[in-house]
């Protein structure tokens, strides 16, 4: 449930970056474009229309929600397929952090045979995560936390499917370290390295 201050950001490949994005009607284009609009801090959604493909977009998450309860949402609206990012991903990296997030029904895809292209990739310290009916396809899903500063804490990975992951260098459906509390229920994995 959205929060009284709960800011929701639409994004369609059919909109323009010009747009205020605030509504269905005027989406951002861009994935970043929306991105830049979630605050820190704030139980903000980012909403990604469906039946709509993104290629090559990468989003590096840095935005946290306020509360496990009250968390940063990137999912999608409208009716149709589950919205696409092709070749593209969404990565936390070690010079980032977010905490309270959730991501809900999105499709990962990479070109089959493509290493490195694709999926979510957490490689940092954070907090409370749910990845929830998503879909991977020809990549994988990354959290990586160290052992020796900083673990991440309380992952749920849920319901989602990992299919067809393969590539020249060798395939990774997940990868999981130094997570501290992780769930991972109700997945589908095939063909999954």
């Amino acid at each position: 449930d959205k929060s009284v201050d709960t800011r929701i950001v639409y994004v369609s490949t059919s909109g323009n970056d010009a747009n205020n994005g605030l509504s269905p009607a005027t989406p951002k284009r861009t994935l970043n474009a929306g991105y830049a609009l979630l605050r820190q801090g704030f139980p903000d959604w980012l909403l990604l229309k469906r039946g709509d493909t993104w290629t090559s977009e990468t989003v590096i998450l840095s935005a946290s929600g306020r509360s496990i309860t009250a968390r940063t949402i990137i999912g999608a609206y409208g009716t149709g397929a589950r919205p696409r990012l092709m070749n593209g991903n969404f990565h936390i990296d070690p010079n980032d952090h977010s905490s309270n997030v959730t991501i809900l029904s999105i499709h990962f895809q990479a070109t089959e045979g493509s290493p490195g292209l694709g999926g979510f990739a957490y490689v940092s310290s954070g907090s409370n995560y749910l990845i929830e009916d998503s879909y991977f396809q020809h990549t994988g899903v990354t959290f990586q936390g160290y052992p020796t500063a900083n673990y991440i804490f309380n992952v749920e990975f849920r319901r989602n499917a990992i299919v067809d992951v393969w590539d020249i260098n060798g395939a990774l459906g997940s990868y999981w370290h130094a997570v501290n509390g992780l769930l991972i229920e109700e997945n589908v994995a095939d063909h999954s390295g």
